[in-house]
């Protein structure tokens, strides 16, 4: 009863706030955070890593699309564009001639003005002469630098850091942090308009060792362990790039659109061959689920593992973009036996992909082995076709060898594989097409079918089949998929978007799916479905709203079964969310949102949950100072019942935490600019449990009720 009283209260409240629309003037144009919270909506885990994302987006942010110039390449960057828009906005411009005002963008077929603003920010139009020139001379001089610094901390004390004897210490190693509580992070970047990029970065997890200035682990006298200590110099973890786009090498017949040296990511088709960074699937942008990846990009990011580091370049020449890429770097693995004569790893279990090097356990897996990637992509570009062909050929310095169980039995293990793919994309009229095809080394197959259709200017539409065998392995696929691995799974999606009037967008997909063969959890071929269903209300451009259910119904094994044949049982997931997002002030922006769960397994009681928070954006007029608030309470009964939500961070980080029993939430992040080109950020947040006397897990545990991170993040920009 006390969670509908506040429920009501605060739904009153909002639509009170509807009054407010005549005292607005301005524009509100959505924030590149908007567009992440958006295509994050659908986000499971708390480590999902949108910092490349971000970058792009403030990289178009800072030097704009020429919409005059643009490819279809360059506007899928974007990421929330449909094929349909793009295609809608360079066909205006092809038709009509250049854009003298970004006003014209009410006149392309098709684009809708919650689009149009979102794509305010990223987009100019300017004549051709001022966009695509790469001098040379100034390339090294004129481009913009950038070095950001930002250390975060947990203010309580973590059971992991907490003084324990060195007999104790000795008898089990792994039941304290080897370092300090602070994560550190540094990252110095440079950039000429989108031409040159080049990058070091460096990270400190919290509990790994800075600088070697934790020697307790020295009593333990292992000299494996030493030896890996030593080898880490300052940070954890390094990364480097270099990157050169657009040289014309032969006239307009030959050119070197990309060229990487040091770390690189690679995203081809869709993603069934090869797709390293973010690869997210089902959202609330329900018309997006086609990739357009990046092909050959530059590598900045901290996923310690998943990316390539070596050289890469990808050559145009004529209608043929030719990539040729070689990778070689150490990776994390779990160690099964050692080769007693120079101590290298003969056999690994498992490869790790956390990054975490914290405890002596850890420690021992860190570089395990060293991985060997190399292979090629081709495309073939038309203006209404392309085809491409991708092969990628990994190695491992020693095999994995899992434990072999009914569900893993078709994994990969060995010492080396390699896949090969053919995607292909054609328009016909509103009809866009898209798909890919694969085959493992082992002989397995993956195939992925895509279509979207623009029915009616007010009607969208699509469907993705993707049929995965239990035996395709591919080590960087990251296709569309339901479990999160590209093999294993048969599913068909159906998507719709509706703009019945002008103000308002319905929208939805359902998504069924089946799992020929077991999987960690479901020890029997499987079935399951979900599907999502949001209205949004867009009163002013200034006012927003949306009311968005999902359901899941998926198989899990029966807990606690003693029999030999496990049985499985549905768990059925529903959640509910509406959020409003208002600006009273032209400086002051306000966000309710309200997220309510019910989860059952099988025959069990159902468990419910419900999260209520109240986000304040404010900006003062007088002094360069920008605050985020928020203040949230939540009721949830178990971990199971968990809610994700999506908040706002400083720069380049991001933070969507799982919430679970009973508490408050509340953040404080400012930003000041001291004078252009010197920012600061500041972020306290802070969880209350009321129902627990300790919070966490493991070596994290913290006994009291509260957890409290803050974080500080400089940024320095200069030329």
């Amino acid at each position: 009863m006390k969670a509908k009283i506040i429920i009501l209260f605060i739904v009153l409240t909002c639509f009170t706030n509807l009054t407010f629309p005549q005292v607005i003037e301005e524009e509100n144009i959505p924030s590149i955070e908007d567009i992440i919270e958006q295509i994050s909506s659908s986000a499971e885990s708390e480590n999902i890593d949108f910092t490349s994302l971000t970058e792009d987006l403030n990289n178009f942010a800072r030097n704009p699309i020429n919409l005059n110039d643009a490819t279809e390449e360059e506007l899928g960057k974007l990421q929330f564009l449909t094929d349909f828009e793009i295609k809608s906005i360079l066909f205006y411009i092809k038709k009509n001639g250049p854009m003298y005002t970004l006003y014209e963008l009410q006149l392309v077929y098709g684009l809708t003005d919650d689009k149009i603003q979102m794509l305010l920010p990223f987009v100019i139009c300017a004549p051709k002469a001022e966009s695509g020139q790469f001098p040379i001379s100034k390339a090294f001089t004129n481009g913009r630098h950038q070095v950001f610094t930002r250390v975060e901390q947990i203010l309580e004390q973590q059971k992991g850091y907490a003084p324990i004897s060195d007999s104790a210490y000795m008898a089990n190693p792994n039941q304290q942090y080897l370092g300090s509580r602070q994560k550190v992070y540094l990252k110095y970047k440079y950039n000429y308009r989108n031409k040159i990029y080049w990058g070091i970065t460096a990270e400190k997890d919290p509990g790994e060792n800075f600088f070697n200035s934790n020697k307790r682990y020295r009593i333990l006298n292992d000299a494996e362990l030493n030896k890996k200590m030593n080898q880490v110099k300052g940070f954890d973890y390094y990364a480097a790039h270099l990157q050169v786009n657009d040289i014309k090498l032969y006239r307009d017949i030959i050119s070197l659109r990309t060229v990487c040296f040091g770390d690189y990511e690679l995203q081809f088709g869709q993603g069934l061959t090869m797709w390293s960074g973010l690869g997210y699937s089902k959202s609330s942008s329900v018309m997006n689920i086609k990739k357009r990846g990046y092909g050959l990009k530059r590598y900045s990011s901290t996923n310690e593992n998943q990316f390539m580091r070596g050289t890469a370049t990808t050559v145009r020449i004529k209608d043929f973009d030719i990539t040729g890429f070689y990778s070689r770097k150490k990776i994390d693995a779990n160690i099964t036996s050692v080769d007693s004569s120079d101590g290298e790893a003969l056999g690994v279990s498992t490869l790790q992909i956390t990054g975490l090097h914290t405890i002596p356990g850890e420690m021992t897996d860190r570089h395990a082995i060293t991985e060997t990637v190399y292979g090629s992509n081709v495309v073939f570009n038309q203006e209404y076709y392309k085809l491409g062909a991708s092969y990628v050929n990994y190695t491992f310095s020693a095999p994995l060898e899992t434990s072999v169980k009914p569900y893993n039995q078709f994994d990969f293990m060995g010492k080396q594989n390699s896949d090969l793919g053919f995607n292909y994309q054609f328009v016909i009229k509103d009809m866009n097409f898209f798909g890919e095809a694969a085959m493992s080394q082992n002989g397995g197959y993956a195939f992925l079918n895509g279509m979207s259709v623009k029915m009616a200017p007010q009607v969208s539409m699509c469907v993705l089949h993707r049929n995965y065998e239990k035996d395709y392995q591919s080590y960087y696929g990251k296709a569309f998929s339901e479990s999160g691995a590209t093999a294993n799974e048969n599913g068909l999606y159906i998507g719709a978007e509706v703009y019945p009037y002008k103000k308002i967008k319905l929208s939805g997909y359902y998504d069924m799916y089946k799992f020929p063969w077991l999987k960690y959890t479901i020890s029997a071929p499987s079935s399951g479905f979900d599907y999502l269903a949001e209205a949004s209300y867009y009163l002013s451009s200034r006012v927003n709203m949306s009311l968005r259910f999902k359901q899941e119904v998926k198989p899990e094994n029966i807990s606690g079964q003693t029999s030999d044949i496990t049985q499985l049982e549905n768990v059925d997931f529903k959640k509910l969310r509406y959020q409003i997002s208002y600006t009273v002030f032209p400086n002051l922006r306000l966000k309710n949102r309200i997220d309510m769960v019910e989860y059952k397994k099988g025959n069990n009681s159902t468990q419910h949950g419900y999260m209520i928070s109240q986000d304040i954006f404010y900006t003062l007029k007088r002094i360069p100072l920008s605050l985020v608030a928020r203040y949230g309470i939540f009721d949830i009964d178990t971990y199971d019942a968990r809610i994700y939500v999506y908040e706002t961070d400083v720069l380049y980080a991001s933070s969507v935490p799982a919430f679970y029993n009973r508490g408050a939430r509340t953040y404080l992040m400012a930003k000041y600019t001291f004078f252009k080109g010197l920012d600061m950020w500041f972020r306290i947040a802070q969880t209350y449990y009321s129902n627990q006397t300790t919070n966490g897990s493991g070596l994290n545990e913290i006994n009291g009720k509260t957890k409290t991170d803050v974080t500080v993040q400089v940024r320095y920009n200069f030329k």
